[in-house]
């Protein structure tokens, strides 16, 4: 995607995890929260790619490795500070600047190109990716004008009643006309309630200046939805978990029960395997053909070949032959089982 940078924000504290681990390094489904939302970006097509990272850096960067570009927030004061940090490796860009949250992990290649695209067509000031959700929560208000336009994009926090009450959220997904936006950042204030700079305020100076805001709403609001606390991680667990059963029944694996059936991301199942209840199934693992895997059985690092039978056992780090079966409640560890 030519003349667009994008920058991923993965600063923040994520106190509402109430964690020792940084927000953005929990797990998903088999890979740290982060990396859904960079590999977004690299997959449609954007070369250069900007993390800003604060206090959980030294992580963040050993998750994501050394082909990304690092830019430190020492003080976490907002989205639009983080944006002012950008700055300093963005002097000579003359573009679109893509902006996303590091913690939304239903961000897809695709609505990136929609995004992307509308803006460039339309020649807008800004494109902002927006979702009409049930229960808005604490997500951003979308305030629009009597034309449909919008006016302001105002937080939870400092909203009026009438705001609350809107159903068009912001979802932290921006494509900025970046010469624009860096001459409006310096006239953003810290005037609200969590005394930060937000990018959010960035709308409202356009829209005062009669500069072109345009947005992209979500046929699916999934895509906008975040993770800020371990209830949010958990529902995004159950969306993945719930894609990631049918994508493999498609194929042609038998999920007997797949409300209690738990497989990562990284896992592969190879057709006509039966998978029964209470399986955990994780972190790169290999499942051959016409297996039968559980009930009550753990995979962990594990290579399986094909007709393997394992019942109420915990495989680690192990390969299992063909046509092996394996005593119930057996626990095999870094070794071939023959």
């Amino acid at each position: 995607m030519k003349n667009v940078v994008t920058v991923i924000l993965a600063a923040g504290k994520g106190t509402r995890m109430v964690s020792n681990m940084g927000k953005l390094i929990h797990d998903l489904c088999g890979q740290p929260l982060v990396k859904y939302v960079v590999g977004a970006s690299v997959d449609c097509g954007i070369k250069r790619n900007i993390v800003i990272i604060g206090r959980d850096a030294e992580e963040v960067k050993e998750v994501l490795g050394d082909k990304f570009e690092y830019v430190f927030q020492k003080e976490q004061a907002g989205t639009g500070h983080a944006l002012m940090q950008a700055s300093r490796v963005l002097k000579d860009f003359k573009g679109d600047l893509l902006v996303l949250p590091g913690d939304a992990p239903f961000l897809t290649p695709d609505i990136l190109k929609s995004l992307v695209n509308q803006h460039k067509e339309t020649h807008a000031s800004v494109t902002i990716l927006t979702a009409v959700l049930p229960d808005p929560g604490s997500y951003g208000r979308m305030v629009r004008g009597h034309n449909g336009e919008v006016t302001k994009i105002v937080e939870r926090k400092d909203a009026h009643l009438r705001e609350i009450e809107v159903r068009e959220v912001n979802s932290g997904v921006y494509c900025f006309d970046y010469q624009i936006l860096q001459e409006l950042l310096p006239e953003v204030e810290r005037r609200n309630a969590q005394g930060e700079y937000y990018l959010t305020d960035v709308i409202g100076l356009m829209f005062g200046k009669n500069l072109r805001v345009e947005t992209v709403v979500a046929d699916d609001p999934t895509v906008v939805l975040g993770v800020n606390n371990r209830c949010e991680l958990a529902q995004a667990l159950r969306i993945f978990r719930e894609r990631i059963l049918e994508r493999l029944m498609l194929s042609g694996v038998t999920i007997m029960d797949p409300a209690n059936t738990f497989i990562d991301l990284t896992v592969e199942v190879g057709q006509d395997t039966v998978i029964y209840p209470y399986t955990v199934i994780e972190r790169n693992t290999v499942v051959g053909k016409n297996c039968t895997i559980g009930p009550h059985a753990h995979l962990i690092k594990t290579k399986v070949g094909d007709g393997v039978r394992i019942e109420s056992s915990v495989i680690e780090g192990s390969v299992i032959p063909d046509n092996t079966r394996l005593d119930p409640y057996s626990h095999v560890k870094g070794k071939s089982r023959q």
